[in-house]
């Protein structure tokens, strides 16, 4: 998970069809095939002209980057990020940055880029990880079950996004983000509401405080310091419902901290005196793969929302 405040950008440029926003078309920009294992989600990305390589799709990562060893490859320079906001990626502390030339489909632009130190895989053609700051410049059309990323123009209609049904039913949900966190949706976990972030990783997570706050989980460690997995009966967005989804746990101290607002009172010289506070820690839930193997999604970014209907509607 990646936290950033405002620090890097991505400058694509369009290079495919325009688009006009009176025009309810959709404007497809790229389909990419993407290899889909038990744990993760490949795209891929042509770095410097050079096509073969792939990133993974990260939906928790609200900075893009791209592994050291693929940078000096393609000898790109490197500034240092100056910020007093710690970043962090792939679980490594990012200092620097590059300007990558990167192609997806039919765009491409030079990319403000974290670069990863240390950035290994068992597949050498893993070259960095994909997030929200360059897909939040399109609308993303992500169709695990069927090995497809397509990226459209976010300039059309409102709500006029689902192309691929007619008939299915959809769900149509508001997209949100607490401050730095990642973007979540409201879903519910056996009938109680519950925001969701997405991710492509090989299984579901909950908050260990949500486990038990909310839905009265017993949340002690086994001998090795394991917190429990939980089998839930449901998981709905929406009317569109999901059974018998598999969690894991995570040791979540924050105290209910998600990135929102809160009132703390302070001492203050000789008097006592009311301060916002803001925090920042995970999403309540994270869906994984086995959840979005079930789904279809189409997020519209700048829209703020997100549709959903079943992975075999059509």
């Amino acid at each position: 998970m990646t936290f950033r405040k405002a620090l890097l950008s991505a400058a694509f440029t369009l290079i495919a069809t325009q688009a006009w926003a009176d025009d309810c078309q959709l404007k497809q920009y790229a389909s990419l095939d993407l290899i889909v294992d038990s744990n993760r989600v490949l795209v891929p990305v042509t770095l410097g002209g050079q096509a073969g390589g792939y990133f993974i799709l990260d939906f928790g990562a609200v900075v893009s980057g791209i592994a050291d060893s693929a940078s000096d490859a393609l000898h790109l320079k490197r500034s240092t990020i100056k910020t007093n906001i710690h970043i962090n990626l792939d679980g490594k502390d990012i200092r620097d940055q590059v300007f990558a030339p990167t192609q997806l489909g039919g765009v491409k632009g030079d990319i403000v880029m974290a670069v990863i130190p240390g950035f290994k895989r068992d597949d050498s053609r893993i070259v960095g990880v994909l997030g929200t700051d360059l897909l939040g410049k399109f609308d993303v059309d992500l169709d695990v079950a069927h090995n497809k990323l397509n990226l459209f123009s976010p300039e059309h209609c409102k709500g006029q996004v689902v192309y691929w049904t007619h008939n299915a039913a959809v769900a149509a949900v508001p997209l949100k983000t607490h401050s730095l966190e990642t973007f979540v949706i409201p879903m519910q976990l056996d009938g109680k509401d519950i925001e969701a972030a997405l991710s492509a990783d090989a299984v579901a997570v909950i908050s260990s405080r949500v486990a038990k706050d909310e839905f009265g989980i017993d949340v002690t460690p086994d001998a090795n310091g394991d917190l429990p997995k939980h089998k839930f009966k449901t998981l709905s967005v929406d009317g569109l419902t999901i059974n018998n989804p598999d969690f894991a746990m995570y040791q979540d101290d924050s105290g209910g901290c998600n990135g929102g607002a809160r009132m703390k009172t302070v001492p203050l010289r000789t008097e006592h005196d009311a301060e916002i506070e803001r925090c920042f820690g995970l999403p309540d839930m994270t869906i994984g793969l086995p959840e979005l193997r079930n789904l279809h999604v189409y997020i519209a970014f700048r829209e703020r929302m997100v549709y959903i209907t079943a992975a075999g509607a059509n």
